[in-house]
């Protein structure tokens, strides 16, 4: 009939073109996204890196000290965390050996004298190797973690003797850029075992 406007069909795609260039989108798209995590994650990476390096505690020599320095102190729980002070402020952190008992820790200490564990030190320097301080009866040092949320700890403590220290309190900071910390308080009791020869220290005395 006259004066009715028939609307003309236009032809539409084939489903399988419109499918393909929704999914040539979406790849495209994921890419992007790709890219962009790979950068953020880089980044990050160079932070945690830069923040390793980093140290809130001063480097202080302690020639004089009040504690034992020819050994390392450990804790007697089930992790038997060792470590090691140096008379130059420097302590190295040496593993948590996951021992039961104190016979089967000493059993470990040649392990300190492998070629391996000598060379991974001295690779992971950033990490391992950190500062202490000793000010009267009262000792701190540093601890790194570089993938979590607070990668530098501070524990500090007391110590009790010449072969004794206790660690109180955990802070941990979340980044060299700002001041945001947390604080864990804890009751973890060192003693000193003598041990030679030490780990080869890699840092001059300053």
């Amino acid at each position: 009939a006259e004066g009715i406007l028939i609307p003309q069909l236009t032809a539409m795609p084939p489903l399988a073109v419109t499918l393909g260039s929704l999914t040539n989108s979406n790849l495209k798209m994921a890419k992007y996204f790709t890219y962009l995590i790979c950068l953020l994650v880089l980044s990050s990476c160079a932070v945690r890196k830069k923040s390793s390096k980093f140290r809130y505690l001063k480097n202080t020599p302690h020639q004089l000290s009040s504690l034992y320095m020819d050994g390392y102190y450990h804790s007697n729980d089930s992790t038997r965390t060792r470590y090691f002070l140096y008379d130059n402020g420097k302590i190295l952190y040496s593993f948590e050996c996951q021992c039961r008992t104190t016979n089967e820790m000493i059993a470990k200490e040649t392990d300190f004298t492998l070629p391996n564990f000598v060379n991974y030190i001295k690779d992971t320097s950033c990490i391992f190797w950190t500062n202490y301080l000793i000010k009267g009866n009262s000792i701190s040092f540093e601890k790194i973690y570089p993938w979590q949320s607070y990668p530098h700890a501070i524990l500090s403590g007391q110590i009790i003797n010449d072969s004794t220290f206790v660690i109180k309190e955990l802070k941990g900071v979340h980044n060299i850029f700002d001041n945001d910390y947390t604080t864990k308080y804890l009751n973890d009791t060192f003693f000193y075992r003598k041990f030679q020869p030490k780990p080869k220290n890699p840092f001059k005395y300053k």
